[in-house]
């Protein structure tokens, strides 16, 4: 008998309840949602909630020797206290990848085979406003591009879906991708973290689109190391070893700049992508992670 994950009833249990991660989760454990008027049994029970949020509720199970385990995969980068006793889960650098890859499969998103026609530079996406977003995009020539910024009111008009959608994040429109040259990825930092990358960096490999990536460094040098290839053929990716911010973002413009004269059409190119399509999409890494470094530590945690 699988042991049971425990669920509150009115709260975010984030991967728990994630549609795409449902059938790992229910290899593993009965999902229950908490029945105060049953009872359960601590040698085959753990309690499971979000990282952020009201947590507090899983004191009284904690006390009562119950074993509790904090979801922090999705907030890895902020400084989230662990309630003593409890068990917190970190994302480390697998996480996004083997998410984003899983839960672009349930969309159906592999399906997508890109047919360029080209008639814009780059695609710039960002959401929430940053120092180092405003960085780039007071710098950059947008003239020719297809770009958005929420936070400044800024919004494509190629069938873009409402924010409050709750596809939103990952929303997909084939237009993006086929009008424009190349992905200019804007990551959601600078520092240096255990994750390196988000989705912001998988998009473009998911999509058969060549990109540059404005973030911390040595996010190309870590999406290579994982088999991923870039575009090192056709210019100088020196950027990403640029450890000085406007250093970096000042090379970053110059290639920007480079590829204006650049087709990307090239057999070369359109191979690394393919590959790069292809290595996302390797579901079975994917939900290799997810056993090993989620769900083994959550069993182990039962003895």
């Amino acid at each position: 008998m699988k042991p049971k994950l425990l669920l509150h009833p009115e709260k975010a249990a984030a991967n728990a309840t994630a549609f795409w991660l449902e059938p790992l989760f229910d290899e593993h454990f009965d999902r229950v949602f908490i029945d105060e008027s049953k009872t359960y049994d601590p040698k085959e029970c753990i309690v499971f909630c979000n990282s952020l949020g009201d947590r507090d509720w899983v004191l009284p199970w904690r006390d009562r020797g119950f074993k509790v385990a904090i979801d922090n995969t999705w907030e890895n980068d902020r400084d989230v206290k662990s309630i003593e006793g409890t068990h917190m889960i970190q994302s480390g650098p697998w996480f996004f990848r083997a998410n984003e890859s899983l839960w672009y499969k349930a969309l159906g998103y592999d399906r997508y085979q890109r047919q360029p026609d080209i008639s814009k530079e780059f695609l710039m996406l960002m959401n929430k406003a940053y120092d180092f977003r405003d960085m780039i995009f007071d710098r950059i020539d947008l003239s020719n591009s297809l770009y958005s910024y929420h936070d400044r009111g800024i919004k494509l008009n190629h069938s873009d879906i409402n924010p409050e959608d709750g596809r939103w994040q990952r929303h997909f429109n084939t237009d993006w991708y086929n009008i424009t040259k190349y992905s200019l990825a804007v990551e959601s930092t600078l520092k240096r973290d255990n994750r390196v990358h988000t989705e912001k960096s998988y998009k473009p490999i998911a999509f058969q689109h060549p990109f540059v990536i404005w973030g911390s460094t040595n996010l190309l040098q870590s999406l290579r190391e994982q088999g991923f290839m870039t575009l090192d053929h056709v210019i100088d990716e020196s950027y990403d070893l640029e450890e000085d911010h406007k250093k970096r973002l000042k090379m970053i413009l110059d290639q920007v700049g480079t590829l204006r004269n650049i087709e990307l059409s090239d057999d070369e190119t359109v191979r690394r992508t393919k590959h790069n399509h292809a290595l996302f999409y390797d579901i079975e890494w994917s939900q290799r992670q997810f056993r090993q470094n989620f769900f083994l530590p959550l069993l182990e945690l039962l003895g």
